[in-house]
């Protein structure tokens, strides 16, 4: 048997659309494996729906084991069918979870799936050594930053992995997108390149689970950064690069020496930014920003009002993300905002604030987006630590539970039919921002009520909101 590695990417939904992104979380992996003497495979459950297809690649790949990565919505739905699929067909074959839906729930994710072990968190080392162990048929003793299973009901985690700096870890090569077939029209590495530069979080936002489960922030060199993309540009020819950082501008010089390098090849960019970093800049750095390519920041806003924002640990003033955003615009760079409704002890003149604001943001000049959120308190973060008992209650308590309560809740996305009113006021506060600002297709009359609605701040007599519901179940 050859030292082959079948990789499963599970779809994030039940939709594709054609060229996709690449699975970057297995790019990196594959660097590590590559030089760790394994060949890999990758079947991207994206493209291949059926079972019976699915199983029929794993039978002429003959992995000696199978990796699957997921997060917590259809994705692990799906991972969970796959990874029982095989189990019922292939007994014999390992099988490894790892991403954040397993590290999140790793006994549950065990116990669902049947699979041998779960890697937490950062997993070029820790799976590298796994699969070694397992290849040698030795058991996984002694390994750190692994769950895994002794026996049929015992469940061993002997500590966290220490992290490993990026700097570390072998560049990413060209090979590693070319071995698991990621080149064009399928996906859209002709047109731009998904990246990551750097690890962890210096920040520790209550509700997020990158800083309750990584470590601290760790940054690949900017020389190296530029040097990788050098070498898959000359491949694959892209011209634009998306940096997926959790947070890409904790070293500012680092992230301008990148940025001139990236313009030196004629390549735009765009990446995460936070408000209270955007505000502190001076002008000469955002026109360098732009002056080196940045087509496109992304601000986590979340809430329009302090409390919350308290409450979240977000580490931002309200007072900053108006003016940020209109930096940003002035200076001809794209701003691109997040936004959650549905957070918990909000209240209704909290949300009165964020909608407010997010008007407020469209009148600063074009190339400002929104996406809206409605906000779930995963566990292990510490805003679903202290939610009340009760409210505890109401949610899911299975991992798989989990991954179908988010995957219902993103797919009301901003779409308020599905939901009454609530003490949120997420149905019809989302509902006219999306119909006055969102949605370019709205009726006339619908746009100018929700504007005026958003600027009185009234939420609480939709009239419009039911009108057109009415009338969508009228064309149903």
């Amino acid at each position: 048997m050859e030292r082959k590695v079948l990789f499963y990417y599970p779809p994030v939904s039940p939709e594709i659309s054609v060229p996709t992104w690449e699975p970057l979380q297995f790019v990196f992996l594959t660097r590590s494996l590559r030089e760790g003497g394994f060949k890999v495979e990758l079947l991207d459950g994206r493209f291949v729906r059926e079972k019976e297809k699915r199983l029929a690649f794993v039978k002429k790949t003959a992995p000696f084991c199978i990796c699957v990565t997921s997060l917590t919505c259809y994705q692990y739905l799906d991972a969970l069918e796959f990874v029982k699929g095989v189990k019922e067909s292939f007994p014999g074959i390992p099988i490894v979870l790892g991403g954040w839906h397993p590290t999140i729930f790793p006994k549950d994710v065990l116990e669902e799936t049947g699979a041998e072990a779960v890697v937490l968190g950062q997993g070029e080392v820790t799976l590298l050594n796994v699969l070694h162990r397992l290849w040698e048929d030795k058991g996984l003793e002694g390994l750190k930053g692994v769950f895994w299973k002794k026996g049929k009901d015992k469940i061993v985690f002997e500590g966290e992995a220490e992290p490993v700096h990026p700097n570390e870890l072998p560049k990413v090569a060209p090979e590693d997108f070319k071995s698991l077939g990621l080149v064009p029209p399928r996906y859209q590495i002709s047109h731009q390149l998904y990246y990551m530069s750097s690890v962890g979080c210096p920040y520790r936002c209550y509700y997020c689970s990158v800083g309750s489960f990584s470590g601290k922030w760790m940054g690949e060199g900017a020389e190296r950064v530029v040097k990788v993309i050098g070498g898959l540009k000359k491949n694959f020819g892209f011209k634009k690069v998306v940096f997926w950082d959790n947070v890409f501008f904790v070293d500012k010089e680092r992230a301008l020496e990148i940025a001139h390098g990236l313009s030196a090849m004629g390549l735009e960019w765009s990446t995460h930014a936070r408000v209270n970093e955007v505000v502190k800049w001076e002008i000469d750095y955002l026109n360098k920003l732009k002056e080196y390519g940045c087509e496109e920041l992304f601000l986590g806003a979340e809430s329009g009002s302090q409390r919350v924002l308290d409450a979240l640990n977000k580490k931002i003033s309200e007072k900053d993300i108006l003016p940020a955003i209109k930096r940003l615009i002035s200076t001809g760079i794209k701003v691109t905002t997040n936004w959650m409704f549905g957070i918990p002890g909000e209240k209704y003149k909290d949300v009165v604030k964020s909608a407010k604001l997010i008007a407020r943001g469209f009148k600063a000049g074009k190339g400002f987006k929104v996406f809206m959120y409605r906000f779930v308190p995963l566990p292990g973060t510490r805003i679903y630590e202290a939610l009340p008992k009760d409210e505890k209650e109401k949610l899911p308590k299975k991992s798989k539970d989990w991954a179908r309560y988010i995957h219902e809740a993103a797919a009301d996305g901003m779409y308020p039919w599905r939901d009454e009113l609530t003490d949120s006021y997420f149905a019809p506060a989302t509902f006219y921002i999306w119909k006055g600002y969102l949605d370019e297709k709205a009726p006339f009359l619908i746009k100018t009520l929700s504007r005026a609605r958003i600027k009185l701040g009234l939420f609480k007599l939709p009239f419009e909101w039911i009108h057109w519901k009415k009338s969508r179940m009228r064309q149903l």
